[in-house]
């Protein structure tokens, strides 16, 4: 079964179809990155492969890698706007769907080891999180783009949103 390929237009979000069902277990582990190592990669899609196969509940399971080009991002000065991403040219997310609470375990350890080998291979073994794809156990600086930027949004979350009403998701406060 062919499992890589151009996608056609029609069906670029089905891919993620499976995260809009009702039901099941999802965790989440991604990071964003400056540069892929195609070794690596590879390295992970088999150890993903393994996963899948030894766990047949988490067939459904996906490692999806986004691509952005974000050259003209960059020319707009890094702190002139919230925006945090700008350095990575790729998301990895390693999204596990399963049935089975007795595979919790196994899966939130395979998501954390596939972000840590990620992570590791970084130049600064830095993570930098997209948000959305958020696991929880991620630092709101990972996710927001340094400390600096994050105390700049819980100034401007405590200007605009004092009650807390928009803080269900990753909060930056």
């Amino acid at each position: 079964m062919k499992m890589c390929g151009p996608t056609p237009y029609a069906k670029i979000n089905a891919g993620s179809d499976m995260a809009c069902i009702k039901g099941g277990r999802r965790p989440m582990y991604s990071i964003g990155l400056e540069q892929l190592n195609p070794a690596l990669m590879s390295s992970l899609y088999q150890e993903w492969e393994s996963f899948t196969a030894q766990y047949p509940d988490a067939t459904r399971s996906v490692v999806l890698t986004e691509c952005y080009d974000y050259a003209k991002a960059r020319t707009v000065p890094n702190d002139a706007t919230a925006y945090p991403g700008r350095a990575c040219n790729y998301y990895i997310l390693a999204s596990m769907y399963y049935n089975d609470a007795s595979l919790d375990g196994e899966a939130e350890s395979f998501g954390a080891r596939f972000r840590q080998r990620l992570k590791n291979d970084t130049k600064e073994g830095k993570t930098s999180v997209y948000a959305n794809f958020g696991s929880g156990d991620e630092k709101a600086e990972d996710m927001y783009g340094g400390l600096e930027r994050v105390e700049r949004l819980r100034g401007l979350k405590e200007k605009w949103d004092p009650r807390g009403v928009f803080s269900c998701y990753n909060p930056v406060a």
